[in-house]
């Protein structure tokens, strides 16, 4: 009788364990690794530690660990550039297209609040970045365009004074691996959304209405209203879609998808993931209950599909506030929340901005 127990014992425990798999890969958009269970626990329960910042001599990219060694953490990696007029600190979840980076200035000494700092400003890409106090520190948030090709950039330092003379500060940007799937099978869509042959039942004139109000939305550009780390939006059940996922039906290519989904049954809570100025909480033609939170700075998250909101536009909330409810409203097929982020007119992916450390 022992021995029978012992056995059945350790096929639970095996058959447990391909399930744990099963969800770390889902969770991650990843095949499973060991140490890929860090990064799926992290999801469920972000970590605020980081490996400690280093002042370097030149541009470095913390080690990762050996990939066979268990990680203790997520890591941000830090890139490092010094020059005598300034220290610049570039930090990101991953420097992969689809990702957040995050850039902190000081003076050549270490301090965040020189006068010196004042007559900087950035440049990526040929745009000027907005500098912004986060924590006291000039600060700014990039985003990593999902198309963006492969190659190395120059993060720029300019000084307002000499219009002629600027810093280089190299960024060398990694290939994403997106996930994309093919489907001999027609994508099952609300009536709305799939009409009969010969029927054409879409609402342009709300669309046309929609699209003016997000545009509108989208061109607000506050000062930051945060200063500590992103949070997650509601309870992880299960990714059912990850960032700029592509889904091919029949012969038809799909579009990248624009965020992240997360299951969840109608009702569920969902929650800021940063402190903000609510921009848009109504219906929407495609994105069903829709609310967009302005975090300043261009920084912009999106909550769709939901079955209820419980906020008003142009009210202030704060990270962790309960703000609506999980539904399958709008161009939806299940319950789900379609959590987005926009920065500086880029969408990447949000789940670097919640496993980013700002504080």
């Amino acid at each position: 009788m022992k021995l029978f127990l012992f056995f059945t014992t350790l096929l639970l425990i095996q058959a447990d364990e391909k399930r744990t798999k099963k969800l770390i890969e889902k969770i991650t958009g990843k095949p499973y690794k060991p140490e890929l269970e860090l990064v799926a626990s992290h999801l469920l329960n972000p970590t605020k530690k980081i490996e400690p910042e280093k002042k370097l001599a030149k541009p470095i990219e913390k080690e990762k660990q050996e990939e066979n060694s268990k990680p203790k953490e997520i890591i941000n990696y830090e890139r490092v550039f010094e020059s005598k007029d300034f220290v610049l600190k570039v930090r990101a979840r991953e420097f992969k297209q689809g990702e957040v980076m995050f850039v902190r200035l000081f003076d050549s000494n270490g301090a965040s609040s020189s006068n010196n700092l004042k007559k900087l400003n950035l440049k990526w890409l040929g745009k000027d970045i907005n500098l912004n106090l986060v924590n006291q520190v000039y600060s700014a948030f990039i985003p990593i365009n999902p198309e963006m090709k492969v190659g190395t950039y120059d993060l720029e330092v300019r000084n307002n004074e000499e219009n002629s003379s600027y810093k280089v500060c190299p960024i060398a940007i990694a290939k994403t691996e997106f996930y994309e799937s093919k489907s001999s099978e027609k994508l099952k869509l609300p009536k709305k959304f799939a009409p009969s042959k010969g029927e054409d039942t879409t609402d342009y004139k709300f669309i046309e209405e929609c699209e003016k109000l997000k545009k509108q939305a989208f061109e607000s550009n506050n000062e930051i209203f945060f200063k500590d780390n992103f949070n997650l939006p509601a309870k992880i059940k299960k990714i059912t879609s990850n960032f700029w996922a592509k889904r091919n039906y029949l012969n038809k290519k799909g579009k990248p998808h624009g965020g992240v989904d997360i299951r969840g049954a109608k009702g569920d809570p969902i929650y800021a993931i940063q402190d903000g100025k609510v921009l848009i909480a109504r219906p929407m033609y495609f994105e069903g209950i829709f609310t967009v939170i302005d975090h300043g700075s261009k920084i912009y998250s999106l909550y769709m599909h939901q079955s209820e909101t419980l906020i008003r536009e142009g009210e202030m909330v704060k990270a962790g506030a309960l703000i609506g409810k999980i539904g399958s409203t709008g161009m939806s097929t299940g319950p789900h929340l379609h959590l987005g982020l926009k920065i500086d007119g880029a969408l990447v992916n949000p789940i670097s901005i919640i496993q980013l450390k700002i504080k």
